[in-house]
């Protein structure tokens, strides 16, 4: 098991699902954009076993398409937009933002696309927020320091295209496991 949080992000096959799951991940992250996606995740749900499932909105607002995906599959999560207009909804609802600086919402995953500078790094350490996760390169060096320092802070791993159905490689996030296990 992991010593940090982890969420696993797009993930939309068998393979990852199981693999994230045996690796001990917090969190499986799916996107549902219509009903032969929504058929393939309540399969998956089927097969894993630990992980809370969550479902990421990339709506503006939630809608009644949406709102039947939300209520076939039973998500623990609900990731919305911080933009994203929505009716009272019986899952916990977790919204995403770019920056820490908000302090009304439940949760927070911090996206980039580069690798952080040491003071960009240590100004996200620095945020008093218990549900944070970095979602965007991080160095070896920044991922043994979460891994040692850090317990407020998890790490966004993604998953990936299958090379064939059932046959996929998970040597660079075996590496990944490896290091924050210990």
């Amino acid at each position: 098991m992991s010593n940090i949080r982890i969420w696993a992000a797009d993930v939309n096959n068998l393979s990852d699902a199981r693999y994230f799951a045996a690796m001990g991940v917090d969190i499986l992250s799916f996107k549902c954009v219509n009903e032969v996606d929504l058929l393939k995740i309540l399969a998956i749900k089927d097969w894993v076993e630990g992980p809370k499932i969550a479902l990421e909105v990339d709506d503006m607002e939630v809608s009644s398409h949406t709102q039947h995906f939300i209520n076939k599959l039973q998500p623990d999560i609900v990731l919305l937009s911080p933009f994203t207009e929505y009716p009272s909804l019986s899952n916990t609802i977790y919204t995403t933002t770019i920056y820490p600086d908000v302090d009304d919402i439940d949760f927070q995953i911090i996206k980039f696309s580069e690798f952080l500078n040491l003071a960009q790094f240590n100004q996200i350490r620095s945020v008093k927020h218990n549900n944070i996760f970095l979602d965007g390169p991080l160095t070896n060096e920044q991922i043994a320091t979460i891994t040692k320092n850090d317990p407020n802070i998890g790490i966004v791993v993604r998953g990936g295209e299958e090379i064939k159905v059932g046959i996929k490689s998970f040597d660079e996030l075996d590496e990944f496991f490896d290091m924050v296990n210990g």
